[in-house]
């Protein structure tokens, strides 16, 4: 797998974890910042999938 790709699905799988966060479906530490965890969690993916981008052959 290219190093274009592994970024490409981690794009997607941090948008899953994002949602997951805020419907509960995943606890975090402290519960009453599980909606500003989903938030950071859910900007993760621009971030990867630019650098999927930038590698991309």
């Amino acid at each position: 797998m290219s190093k274009s790709n592994a970024l490409f699905y981690l794009s997607l799988l941090s948008v899953v974890l994002s949602i997951a966060i805020w419907a509960g479906i995943v606890n975090v530490s402290a519960p009453e910042n599980a909606k500003l965890t989903a938030i950071f969690v859910g900007l993760w993916a621009p971030t990867l999938m630019s650098m999927s981008n930038r590698y991309k052959a």
